[in-house]
C-alpha cells in the first residue's frame, strides 16, 4: 500500500510537472505572441508617424516652392515696373525736348514774322512819308 501511495504521488507529481510545463510553455508562447503583436503595433505606429512626417515635409516643400514662385513673380513685376517707369520717363523727357524745340521754333518764327511785319510797316511808312514830303 505504501508503494501504491508512492506510485500515486509520483504519478500526481508527474502530471503536475507535465501540466506545469504545459502552462509554462503556453505562458511563454502567449508572451512571445504579445511581444510580437506589440512590435508589429509599434512598427505600424512608426510607419504611420513617418508617413505623417513625410506629408508634413511635402507640404512645407510645396509652401516654400509657392513662396519662392511668388517672390520671383514680385521681383519680376518690380523689374517690369522699373522698366515701364524708365520708358515713361524717357518718353516724357523726349516730349519735353520736342515741346521746347517747337516753342523755340515758334518764338523764332513769331520773331521773324514780327520783324518782317515791322520791316514792311517801316517801308510803307517811309513810302508814305516820302510821298507826302515830296510834294
Amino acid at each position: 500500500m505504501k508503494e501504491e501511495l508512492i506510485k500515486q504521488r509520483k504519478e500526481r507529481e508527474r502530471v503536475i510537472a507535465i501540466e506545469s510545463a504545459k502552462l509554462k510553455k503556453e505562458f511563454y508562447e502567449n508572451l512571445k505572441k504579445q511581444r510580437l503583436e506589440e512590435e508589429q503595433e509599434k512598427e505600424k505606429e512608426r510607419k504611420l508617424l513617418e508617413k505623417r512626417l513625410q506629408y508634413t515635409r511635402d507640404i512645407k516643400a510645396q509652401i516654400k516652392e509657392k513662396e519662392d514662385q511668388l517672390k520671383k513673380e514680385r521681383q519680376d513685376q518690380y523689374k517690369e515696373a522699373l522698366k515701364i517707369s524708365a520708358g515713361k520717363q524717357e518718353r516724357d523727357n523726349r516730349l519735353e525736348q520736342i515741346k521746347n524745340q517747337k516753342i523755340n521754333e515758334l518764338r523764332h518764327w513769331v520773331y521773324r514774322r514780327f520783324y518782317v511785319v515791322s520791316l514792311i510797316e517801316s517801308i510803307h511808312h517811309r513810302k508814305s512819308y516820302l510821298k507826302h514830303h515830296k510834294n
